[in-house]
């Protein structure tokens, strides 16, 4: 049998472009799905250490009553995989806000109407060069996510991410 036949086709099944064709789809498709339903980056981890690591997280509230969380309790990420750690301090105090004055010039004030809230949370975790992870999540710095307690829950940002042993 001859390699290819006289129309060019392979085995006198297929055109040999054709072939790399449907080859190059394949290939294409099966990326495409191991990005899409593959791992993600920011995918939930068992705790890849016994390190201690501590994430201060930094959000503004509308509105701040006192019995909204205290510290010791669990903190987690809103549809993350689990918890991350427990709140080991929080600071709440007025939000600044820029005014302008008539003149066109800007000063800082406190706003009257909304709360920043500094919350720091430690948990078992490690540091690694792509970003951290902390009990159940992978977090990096500058992440946004809301974070959730067991009476509360507000968006957040990651400021820091440090190894406390």
């Amino acid at each position: 049998m001859k390699l290819l036949d006289d129309r060019k086709r392979l085995f006198g099944i297929i055109n040999p472009v054709d072939l790399v064709a449907i080859a190059l789809a394949v290939v294409a498709v099966l990326v495409l799905a191991s990005v899409l339903f593959g791992r993600s980056p920011t995918a939930p981890v068992a705790p890849s250490s016994d390190n201690t690591v501590e994430v201060v997280l930094t959000g503004t509230v509308m509105e701040f009553d006192e019995l909204q969380f205290e510290v010791g309790q669990e903190v987690s990420r809103v549809g993350g995989g689990g918890v991350m750690g427990t709140l080991e301090s929080f600071d709440v105090r007025p939000a600044e806000r820029e005014v302008y004055s008539d003149e066109g010039t800007a000063s800082v004030t406190e706003s009257l109407m909304s709360f920043e809230i500094r919350m720091v949370v430690r948990g078992k975790g490690a540091i690694t060069q792509t970003g951290a992870s902390i009990g159940a999540e992978r977090i990096r710095q500058n992440q946004a996510f809301d974070a959730q307690l067991p009476y509360f829950q507000m968006p957040v940002r990651v400021v820091s991410v440090k190894q406390v042993d």
